[in-house]
C-alpha cells in the first residue's frame, strides 16, 4: 500500500466570504510503481490534526473525516464546509491519500458557494502538477529500514535489508507485497 500525507493550505483573496462545499478526486491516473529503492521509516508518534482520508482505488472516491470524534469516518462534506475569503485566515486541511498496487497521480475538484449563493468550481493541484502517491514495488532492488534505535546495529541508522534479511531489525517483515523477503519471527 502507498500513502501520501500532506497539508493543503486553502485561501481566498475575495473580499466576500465563500465556502468550499465539496471536494472530489478527479483525473486519477495510475501505473505500475517505478521505484527500485524503498526506505522504510517506522512510524513515530502522531498528533491529531483535522483532515480527510481518501482511497484512490475506489470507483467513486470520497474524502472521509479523520478527526477524533463522533463523525470520524463520515464523508467530510456531508457534515462540514471550509469557509474562506472576507479576511478569514487560510484553512489548513490534512489530506491522506491511499492506493494499493499502483502509483497514482490525481487532482481535486473543489466546488464552492459564495456569499451571493453563486456556485463555482476550481481544480486544486500540487503547484503546477497533480498530487502523487507512490506505491513501493513488491520486490525492490534495495530495501532500507531507517530508524534511530536498532538493538544490534551499532551506530548505524539505516539497515540494508536487501543485503541482510536475517538482521534482527529486518526480521519483522517488510510490509511489501511480496512477503517472502524476510521471515517474521513466531509471535510477531
Amino acid at each position: 500500500m502507498g500513502t501520501a500525507v500532506f497539508t493543503m493550505n486553502l485561501l481566498s483573496a475575495r473580499t466576500s466570504q465563500l465556502s468550499i462545499v465539496d471536494m472530489t478526486p478527479v483525473n486519477i491516473s495510475c501505473e505500475n510503481p517505478t521505484a527500485v529503492t524503498v526506505i522504510d521509516y517506522p512510524p513515530a508518534g502522531i498528533a491529531p490534526y483535522p483532515g480527510v482520508i481518501v482511497d484512490l482505488n475506489h470507483n467513486d472516491p470520497l474524502l472521509y473525516i479523520t478527526d477524533e470524534g463522533p463523525d470520524q469516518g463520515d464523508p467530510f462534506f456531508n457534515r462540514r464546509r471550509i469557509d474562506l475569503g472576507d479576511g478569514l485566515e487560510p484553512g489548513g486541511l490534512r489530506v491522506e491519500a491511499q492506493v494499493v498496487g499502483q502509483s497514482c497521480e490525481w487532482e481535486i475538484q473543489a466546488r464552492y458557494l459564495d456569499a451571493r449563493q453563486n456556485t463555482g468550481e476550481v481544480v486544486l493541484r500540487d503547484e503546477d502538477r497533480p498530487f502523487y502517491v507512490e506505491v513501493p514495488p513488491g520486490r525492490p532492488d534495495q530495501y532500507w529500514l531507517a530508524g534511530y534505535a536498532f538493538p544490534d546495529a551499532g551506530e548505524r541508522t539505516f539497515v540494508p535489508c536487501h543485503e541482510t534479511p536475517e538482521h534482527f531489525s529486518c526480521s519483522f517483515g517488510l510490509g511489501l507485497e511480496d512477503e517472502d523477503w524476510a521471515e517474521v519471527p513466531p509471535g510477531h
